[in-house]
């Protein structure tokens, strides 16, 4: 009987590994997401130079929401995450670009591309927890987030 349990605490500790490393890799990735879009603000020099400004921010919002709801279900299962950007650096999966210009459409192509990689990375993480972790509710969490990504690449479009 005791190792019974001793097995089901041992599956329970893995699986929150697991997840806190998906849930890690999530919120480098949503950072990086952030600082692009912060950059694309800064960028901008065109003439809806005003309307871009405000609709960035309103994106910086809904992320920076996003980042810390990430965090607290990091918190809920009892790890850590990163806590330096050297450490999100190893664990993000979206690349940086360290391209230059002031092109509104570039700019707003390059965060419709990212948005939709993280989308894409969103649904295998998605399957992950449910076909590999059996984890019915980090699996709802992240479709949440899947759905307001996809908002975004859609309010994004608009502005093409």
């Amino acid at each position: 009987m005791h190792e019974k349990i001793k097995q089901s605490n041992d599956t329970t500790i893995q699986r929150q590994g697991n997840i806190t490393e998906l849930f890690n890799s999530l919120l480098a990735d949503e950072y990086q997401l952030y600082v692009t879009t912060r950059r694309a603000q800064r960028d901008i020099k065109e003439t809806n130079f005003n309307g871009l400004n405000k609709f960035f921010e309103i994106q910086f919002e809904i992320l920076e929401k996003i980042i810390q709801s990430i965090g607290e279900r990091v918190d809920t299962v009892g790890r850590f995450s990163p806590d330096s950007l050297n450490d999100f650096l190893k664990v993000g999966r979206l690349n940086g670009s360290d391209q230059v210009t002031n092109d509104q459409r570039n700019i707003i192509n390059k965060l419709v591309e990212h948005h939709k990689l993280l989308i894409n990375l969103l649904n295998n993480d998605i399957i992950t927890t449910i076909e590999v972790h059996n984890d019915p509710e980090t699996a709802s969490f992240l479709s949440k987030l899947l759905e307001q990504h996809e908002k975004i690449v859609w309010m994004l479009g608009s502005h093409l």
